[in-house]
């Protein structure tokens, strides 16, 4: 199930504007919200 919840945060930054969201924002979220899903 950890599994899912990480892809569905890749997806939602992906849709979200780049310009808001830097390359490296981006994955800062993504890894926070992996992590919470891995709790």
């Amino acid at each position: 199930m950890g599994s899912n919840f990480c892809r569905s945060a890749e997806v939602n930054t992906s849709t979200r504007p780049d310009n808001i969201y830097e390359p490296e924002n981006v994955e800062s979220v993504w890894y926070d919200v992996c992590r919470e899903g891995d709790l």
